[in-house]
This record gives C-alpha cells, structure tokens and sequence, in this order.
C-alpha cells in the first residue's frame, strides 16, 4: 500500500476528531446538552468506529507518521471523552498493542514511544480511579 495515502487519511480522521470533540460535549459536562450519549455511558457509534479504528493492528504499522497520527487521534478520543473511552480500549485489548508499539519504538522512534506512553498513563489512570 502506498504510504502517503494511508497518512493522509490518518491526517483526515485526526482532523476529523479534532472536529468531534468540539462538538459533542465531553463525558460529565453541560448538562443542559440535548445528546446526553456520553452521560449515559455510552460513546456516539462514529467515535466508536474511529477509535476501533485507530488502533485496530496498530502494533504491526510499519510507517511511523501513521502510527504516531493514529495515536494522536486515539489519545484525544480518550481525553475528551474520559472513562467511557478509556474503559472501551481496556476492555477490547488495545491497551497491549499500545503498549507493543511503546517497546518497539523506544529507541529508533523516541516520539512514538513517548506518546504510546502517555496514552497507556491514560489508560492506568482510569485502571486505578476504576477500583
């Protein structure tokens, strides 16, 4: 496959998160919000879909701008969206395939390693408030 088209769509869907989370409201805020989606649990389908997505065999993309896009745009999914997010990832599995591409990168790919880092925090984060 062609590198720069898979970045490109890479680049499309974290423009299209940045884009989401400015319009659905985040997880425990404005309650005077119609779509109360993410109050009840749940995260909207799309987001769903984007973020499976994302870090579907995120461990075995060989192209690190792609790799590092798809974790931008993951970790701002659970950001925004919090626990609901976080509790998503953990439960499919993700979370060793974030932390595969983290041991992976460390040393010819420090910026990769870094971000799959911050996510897994992300991640233990939500493991430690969850008990």
């Amino acid at each position: 496959r062609r590198v720069e088209i898979r970045q490109a769509a890479v680049a499309f869907l974290y423009n299209m998160v940045i884009h989401q989370t400015k319009i659905i409201p985040s997880s425990g805020t404005d309650k005077n919000k119609t779509d109360s989606s993410v109050d009840d649990g749940c995260l909207p389908d799309h987001i769903v879909n984007i973020l499976c997505g994302l870090l579907e065999s995120i461990d075995s993309d060989t192209d690190d701008t792609c790799t590092f896009r798809r974790l931008l745009a993951s970790g701002r999914i659970m950001l925004h969206f919090g626990d609901v997010a976080s509790s998503l990832v953990l439960t499919l599995g993700f979370h060793d395939a974030i932390e595969r591409v983290k041991k992976n990168s460390i040393n010819s790919h420090p910026e990769v390693s870094k971000l799959a880092d911050d996510i897994l925090s992300i991640l233990n984060t939500f493991k430690l408030s969850d008990n």
